[in-house]
């Protein structure tokens, strides 16, 4: 656009028999006239066509979105595009076809739909992905939209100039917080995209969920209506480019990713330069909580309960089952809906699992996880490291508000009877003692583990997975099974053998069973050891000086001493790898363990080694045994993991 100098030099290039001078009084004289209400430039132009002398077309100012009101004309304004609708077409009344493209425009001050029409809107699409981009519309127009909100057109006569500037600011998912609202990704599909149909008052929708992880974190995505339709197509593993998706809540608090019709989403054929594939970040049990995106996590199958049909709020009946599974650091409910429902007939005690995309939920106080249509839960056949489930004592148990797992003697004679609870339901629960060296719990077993529970006897020996802590009389803490906890008998009362219908077959060994076998002692194997464990939490522990240190309950002056050794065993069925770990290590070893004792004090370590000498002794004697035979990774045979038998002289 010329300047006022401009003009004047434009003016006296083409007037020759005029100076700078005479076209400077030109001008002031044209402002004269109208009562200075002309600008210097505008002015100036005036003069110019008068003198007949060509000059660039004057721009209109830029408004400001704030500004504009319905029912104006040749309107200008430069704003950013925020997001983009399809283009849709439309039939006219005299039958003709018209094209309307919507576009979300901002600028400092407001927001603003634009419809680009026709010619147009065609113009503009074959400029590409305008997502980002400043477009500057002139000759536009103003009216009233469908909501009563001013809209701006731009038709026929209208000019639109696209700016591409540097791309969008993409938000990392790990640092999305409250209080935004529109928000731009890069990310992974990490879970299979769901697709489902609504009813909601009579109105027909769809809705698509997946999860959407980077680097930094993952969320949850909601795609409404005709954005899920877009999207049906998306699969895990897809890296996409969200445009203005909105960050709400769910209704139990967890920030979601909705895509509406103004949002854009775009599927890159690669990911692009400086994009890291994300990590699937696996947690621990006593890492979740509520509002996770996520629940990633390897844990041990430790209970098990079958596929029940519920009914939800709006009516469907959907089937879900329960499974307890636990690692070093917990244990934990997971709720299998739907399709899920079934594995829980897949799997089996013992198994370690992987979960993935499920949601950490807070109910009564309790952490538990809901694995519904886009989880993954799968067992994994080879573990590169054991998980092991920690068996708390009852005194560090008490303190706890989450599912534990305790092992104990029974105390006294458990007692059954029958209740009644708050929904009217008449159930059976057996009551029972159990004490370990740090105290005394009352232990009560519900509806199924009831009657299993009330045979059992003073004296024996029991670990239990997936006991509730709760409040009991005299400020005491009690303990109570929930859906799918399982009771392991470690040990029979002193002296007492399995009757003959309880001994089982290594034929008929099944993978996981627990159960009581006897057979002869072929060889008792040259791995055998004697470990010094602390009493309390039973990991090793060294000698030092005149005690020995655990780094967790400090010192102590007598360890849990622990033989662990490997048997092979023979029934007259079938041979087996038996391997035996067992408080008891006098009733294997005699007075070698005497000798074994004094080595570890010597060399101040944990862990001895024993000579064949040891165990050797062994070949040909009879034993009964109690333990789970589980299939090795590596030979696929089955191994029977016993702590508990008996010698027979």
């Amino acid at each position: 656009m010329d300047t006022v100098d401009e003009l004047i030099a434009r003016i006296v290039a083409q007037r020759k028999d005029l100076t700078r001078d005479q076209v400077q009084n030109l001008i002031e004289e044209k402002r004269r006239e109208a009562g200075d209400l002309l600008s210097e430039e505008g002015a100036a132009r005036l003069v110019a066509e008068e003198l007949l002398v060509e000059t660039e077309p004057a721009v209109a100012p830029t408004i400001e979105i704030r500004k504009l009101v319905a029912g104006l004309n040749d309107v200008t304004l430069t704003g950013k595009v925020l997001a983009s609708e399809p283009v849709k077409d439309f039939v006219r009344q005299d039958g003709s076809t018209g094209r309307a493209l919507r576009l979300l425009l901002a600028d400092e001050t407001e927001k603003i739909t634009c419809v680009v029409w026709n010619s147009k809107a065609d113009e503009l699409l074959s400029r590409g992905e305008i997502a980002g981009a400043t477009i500057t519309v002139r000759h536009g127009y103003t009216r009233a939209g469908l909501t009563g909100e001013v809209e701006l057109n731009a038709g026929e006569r209208s000019e639109i100039a696209v700016t591409f500037g540097p791309e969008a600011v993409i938000t990392p998912i790990g640092e999305i917080g409250e209080p935004a609202i529109e928000l731009n990704l890069l990310g992974m599909i990490h879970s299979r995209p769901r697709l489902y149909e609504f009813d909601r008052n009579g109105q027909k929708g769809t809705v698509l969920r997946t999860l959407l992880t980077d680097k930094t974190g993952s969320i949850p995505i909601v795609a409404w209506n005709e954005k899920a339709e877009e999207l049906r197509n998306l699969k895990r593993g897809d890296v996409v480019r969200i445009v203005n998706g909105r960050l709400r809540r769910d209704n139990s608090g967890r920030l979601e990713i909705h895509l509406e019709n103004r949002a854009r989403v775009g599927l890159l054929e690669e990911p692009p330069e400086g994009f890291e594939v994300p990590e699937i970040m696996l947690r621990n049990i006593a890492e979740l909580r509520p509002g996770l995106p996520a629940v990633n996590l390897v844990a041990r199958v430790v209970g098990l309960s079958g596929a029940q049909q519920v009914e939800r709020k709006s009516g469907e009946k959907v089937a879900v089952s329960r499974v307890l599974v636990g690692d070093d650091t917990g244990i934990i409910s997971v709720s299998l809906w739907d399709d899920k429902a079934e594995l829980v007939s897949e799997l089996k005690v013992g198994d370690v699992v992987r979960i993935e995309d499920a949601v950490a939920n807070l109910r009564l106080g309790q952490i538990s996880i809901s694995a519904g249509k886009t989880a993954l839960v799968q067992r994994i056949a080879e573990v590169a490291e054991t998980i092991n489930v920690k068996i708390k004592k009852i005194s560090e148990a008490e303190s706890d508000s989450q599912l534990v797992a305790i092992e104990g003697e029974i105390a006294a004679e458990p007692e059954t009877q029958e209740v009644t609870t708050g929904r009217g339901e008449k159930v059976q629960v057996t009551s029972a003692r159990i004490r370990d060296n740090t105290g005394e719990a009352r232990i009560s077993f519900w509806r199924s583990q009831a009657a299993e529970a009330g045979k059992l006897r003073t004296g024996t020996r029991i670990r239990v997975y997936g006991l509730l802590p709760r409040p009991g009389l005299a400020d005491k803490t009690e303990f109570s099974t929930v859906q799918a906890s399982n009771v392991e008998v470690l040990d029979r009362v002193a002296g007492e053998r399995p009757s003959s219908s309880e001994i089982r077959q290594f034929i008929a060994l099944k993978e996981n069973e627990q159960a009581w076998v006897r057979a002869i002692i072929l060889d008792a194997g040259e791995d055998a050891s004697l470990t010094s464990v602390c009493s309390q939490c039973e990991e090793p522990v060294a000698a030092s000086d005149d005690h020995f240190l655990c780094r967790t309950h400090g010192a102590q002056v007598e360890p849990t001493w622990v033989l662990a050794t490997q048997m092979r065993l023979d029934d007259g069925t079938d041979t087996i790898v038996a391997k035996v770990r067992t408080k008891q290590p006098q009733t294997l070893i005699g007075k070698s363990i005497s000798w074994a004792q004094k080595e570890i004090l010597a060399k101040r370590t944990s862990t001895v080694a024993l000579p064949i000498d040891a165990t050797g002794k062994l070949a040909g004697m009879r034993i009964e045994a109690f333990g789970v035979a589980r299939r090795d990774p590596q030979t696929t045979k089955l191994v029977f993991h016993s702590d508990k038998l008996f010698l027979e002289a």
